[in-house]
């Protein structure tokens, strides 16, 4: 036959059903095909196997054949056919024997078929031009030792060469592009730049969109200059590309970054990488096995400032676990995670330090991160210690904010000479105290919740300093962990006149009642002055004891103002011993506990947190349960149960609405009286058809 086509390929797109392939030209043999699939999407290449992936039919036939796959190939391939035959020659012709056309033809075609392949091979090489043919160009790269650890480069003369890394002086290897435009007078050679490219290889100019020859111009500094004058209103473009020296140290000052929108400036990237310190910087891994505390205490010891700490560096800790054994963050460094979900400063197990993180000095401060003390294998530690005594007299403006503190073996946090600090947003979970603030001239907190405590939820202390703390919401309760008897939720100790503390719309629930938690709502110990102190809109929920106080001889009390706390459930009252803390008068607005209430003749018991004497301005009850029928009785007001009627032959008309407000204000006889009591009774006469729910609100003027 003759080989009359140059065809020695066939392509075609997989479907995920068609198993069959044809291929258009001669083979000799079933091997003389390769096979492939290549993934679309990914260009990856893959030979597939003869007799295992796929079978050929048709070798010998001047037609040609096909290759049948077992299984079709799937969709987002294609099938790559191709003949590749062996380099060899296999045609004996013996003197004097018959002399075959067949075979002489064969051995024929397939030279022309090995030189058709050459052929294909070559169009894939590169190649210098047939017109560089004799010019003495060199095409053969060095030896291996020569070209070891190089780049291919094409020299001077155009011939191939090699070139080491570090010498690429002048290469755009990443480049800011800057584009210069003008416009030719046919007379003007020379145009100064925007930019200076360093060399022509970094220049790219067009006139009246034609490329022009890097042999037309030269550069130097920020001047171009055409060997020959561009036309008359000819337009000039000309990119600049700034070089970036390979391998050097400053390569990120090089390179030039722009935020983009009005008012945006530029600058280089070494500059823009440096607005932040990252821990990974100096090798932290955060993969939760790694102990990465020397990596992090030193991007924290490299962004302090020392002294000057009214300039603050952030250090960054991105996503993951970090195991540690206790940091340090100094004054104006601001530590920031990915999240308190995402980053977590993981104490290691046996560490038992002082504290696990410490903030240490004015502006440090720390947000987006949680902090595990990791007590399951720890016996010690603080979770976050931000003690502002290292640098007395300068102790201001530390923040925490966004943060978890959790599973510490000891105090959850601690603030101690706090002068404008700030907790926002913060949780602290299973711990022996949960906050502790410690002579804090301003201390705000917004948000802090406190939750499974042992020892108190929120401790006070003051002396010998100043102590001033406001708390605006949040929550507390006590579960999972059994607290120590009378664990209190917020306990002030040793406060002096100076001291002053505001909690408003606070939640705490001791879950006595689920867990017969041993539990005190507010606790006062050994105060050489109690005043200033206001709790307002706050909820002590399931509580054993709503409040205590423990005294020592010589103290004096001042003012507690007690608006707007409520007991709700639990074991009840505020015991008898708060009336010593109301010198002073103040308004008491209460809501007393829910209680079953059968009007059938019996006793039904209400708490009041005060054994103090109150001048009642209002008496209602309200409905939580319905009752049906209609009742009478008398309310009795008293200390530890015992005290005078009030009002006899109160009236309970069918008060079958849920939220019904039964007032009794206008009922009551001497209701301007003056009275102490801790208790409300309601003693029925008549009783109602059926057992409702109510509370009792009390609301007048403490003396």
């Amino acid at each position: 036959m003759t080989v009359s086509t140059s065809i020695s390929t066939a392509n075609y797109t997989a479907n995920g059903s068609t198993t069959t392939f044809a291929y258009p030209f001669k083979i000799f043999a079933n091997s003389d095909l390769v096979v492939s699939l290549r993934n679309t999407a990914t260009s990856v290449e893959t030979v597939q196997v003869l007799n295992s992936a796929y079978t050929v039919t048709g070798a010998g036939n001047n037609a040609g054949g096909n290759v049948v796959f077992g299984t079709a190939p799937a969709s987002g391939n294609t099938v790559l056919i191709r003949r590749e035959l062996p380099l060899t020659q296999e045609t004996d012709f013996v003197p004097n024997d018959p002399f075959p056309a067949a075979a002489h033809e064969n051995a024929l075609d397939k030279l022309t078929m090995l030189l058709q392949q050459t052929g294909v091979a070559a169009d894939r090489a590169i190649v210098f031009p047939a017109s560089e043919v004799g010019l003495g160009l060199t095409n053969v790269l060095p030896s291996v030792s020569d070209r070891r650890l190089k780049l291919i480069q094409f020299a001077n003369d155009g011939s191939v060469d090699v070139i080491a890394p570090a010498d690429l002086s002048n290469a755009i290897i990443g480049a800011n592009y800057v584009f210069d435009a003008f416009t030719g007078s046919g007379a003007t050679t020379i145009y100064t730049l925007s930019a200076g490219p360093g060399s022509t290889n970094n220049t790219a100019v067009y006139i009246d969109g034609v490329y022009q020859s890097k042999n037309n111009y030269s550069v130097s500094g920020s001047t171009l200059t055409f060997s020959t004058a561009p036309p008359l209103n000819s337009a000039i473009e000309i990119v600049i590309g700034d070089a970036i020296s390979a391998g050097a140290a400053t390569a990120a000052s090089a390179v030039s970054y722009s935020q983009g929108g009005t008012g945006s400036v530029s600058r280089n990237v070494q500059s823009r990488l440096r607005d932040y310190v990252s821990v990974k910087d100096f090798g932290a891994v955060g993969d939760g096995v790694t102990d990465d505390t020397a990596a992090i205490q030193a991007a924290l010891d490299y962004a302090d400032t020392g002294s000057n700490q009214s300039s603050v560096v952030t250090v960054f800790i991105p996503a993951g676990t970090y195991i540690h054994t206790g940091i340090t963050i100094a004054g104006g460094v601001n530590v920031m995670g990915d999240g308190r979900t995402s980053t977590t400063l993981f104490l290691k197990n046996s560490t038992n330090p002082v504290q696990s993180v410490k903030l240490e000095s004015s502006r440090a401060s720390i947000s987006k991160v949680t902090i595990d003390g990791n007590r399951s294998n720890n016996s010690s530690g603080i979770g976050l210690n931000a003690d502002n005594s290292v640098a007395a007299g300068n102790s201001a403006f530390c923040y925490i904010e966004d943060l978890d503190i959790q599973n510490t073996a000891g105090t959850g946090c601690i603030v101690t000479n706090g002068n404008m600090a700030h907790l926002k947003n913060v949780s602290i979970t299973r711990c022996t105290t949960g906050l502790i603030a410690e002579r804090c001239t301003q201390l705000t907190m917004t948000n802090v919740d406190i939750a499974k405590f042992t020892v108190a939820g929120f401790v006070m202390q003051g002396s010998p300093a100043q102590n001033v703390v406001v708390w605006n919401g949040g929550f507390m309760e006590t579960t999972v962990d059994t607290p120590t008897a009378g664990a209190p939720f917020i306990h002030l100790k040793s406060m002096r006149s100076t001291d002053a503390l505001y909690i408003a719309g606070l939640w705490c629930n001791g879950h006595f009642t689920d867990s017969a938690f041993d539990t005190t709502g507010l606790k006062i110990e050994d105060p050489l002055y109690v005043d200033n102190v206001t709790i307002d809109g706050t909820v002590f929920y399931n509580v054993k004891t709503a409040g205590t106080y423990v005294g020592v001889a010589n103290t004096e009390i001042g003012l507690v103002d007690a608006r707007g706390i409520s007991t709700v459930g639990g074991g009840g009252s505020f015991t008898r011993q708060m009336g010593v803390l109301t010198q002073a008068s103040y308004n008491f607005d209460f809501f007393t506990n829910e209680k079953s209430l059968t009007v059938s003749g019996t006793t039904n018991e209400f708490i009041v947190p005060t054994g103090s004497p109150i001048e009642i301005q209002e008496m209602s009850m309200l409905v939580t349960e319905a009752f049906a029928g209609t009742g009478n009785g008398a309310l009795n007001f008293g200390v530890n149960g015992s005290g005078t009627a009030f009002g006899s032959g109160l009236v309970l008309t069918n008060p079958t609405t849920l939220n019904t407000v039964v007032d009794f204000t206008s009922s009551l006889t001497s209701k301007k009286s003056s009275l102490s009591f801790d208790k409300i009774t309601f003693a029925a006469a008549t009783p109602l058809a059926t057992t409702g729910k109510a509370r009792f609100k009390v609301r007048g003027i403490v003396y």
